[in-house]
């Protein structure tokens, strides 16, 4: 399967929508009104024009807020704090599956694999009755 590529106009039209109205952290666009703004619907294409660009040596930045050009060493750092946050997240996510996975093949080992789906099976017909866990 092949993905989308953001064509350099379309980065180029993002550098200087960036570059003229979104200046400093302060200035941060939301993902959604950029995308609107450039005629770019996905918000995949517009996070990989933004890794390209990025590649190239434009220091574009991301936060909360949305997406910005740097002019600050604090616009830098702000981008950077907020990247370490999500990665975080992904790796809290990555221990939680590990977790998940070594106690169902603790499960199979002592052959009852499958119990955790079969006390879900009974419990979500309780739950949607009203009653609770």
């Amino acid at each position: 399967m092949r993905t989308w590529e953001p064509s350099a106009e379309f980065e180029f039209r993002l550098l200087g929508e960036l570059f003229r109205y979104n200046r400093g952290r302060g200035r941060a666009v939301r993902r959604e009104d950029l995308a609107s703004l450039l005629d770019r619907p996905t918000m995949r294409g517009l996070r990989k024009a933004r890794e390209n660009l990025v590649a190239k040596r434009f220091p574009i930045g991301v936060n909360e807020r949305g997406y910005f050009y740097c002019v600050t060493q604090d616009d830098f750092r702000a981008s950077q704090a907020y990247t370490l946050k999500k990665i975080r997240g992904f790796l809290r996510q990555m221990r939680r599956e590990r977790w998940a996975w070594e106690a169902e093949r603790e499960r199979m080992a002592q052959g009852r694999e499958g119990e955790q789906m079969e006390l879900i099976c009974v419990q979500i017909p309780v739950m949607a009755a009203g009653g609770g866990p």
